[in-house]
């Protein structure tokens, strides 16, 4: 779709969270260490939806 037209404007809902409770976040960067953004990253509900083809953002 994005090819056919020259501007194309998503909308929805675009309001993703990471899948944890706050204080558990501030907890987990309190004590980062060198994998401590890939574990939000892999609690994020938009790589969550992205991964089972649930999104169409890229």
């Amino acid at each position: 779709i994005t090819h056919r037209y020259d501007c194309v404007f998503w909308l929805g809902d675009l309001n993703f969270r990471l899948a944890m409770d706050r204080d558990e976040v501030f907890e987990k960067l309190k004590h980062s260490g060198p994998d401590t953004y890939q574990h939000l990253l892999q609690m994020d509900q938009l790589s969550q939806a992205r991964k089972n083809g649930k999104s169409d953002i890229i």
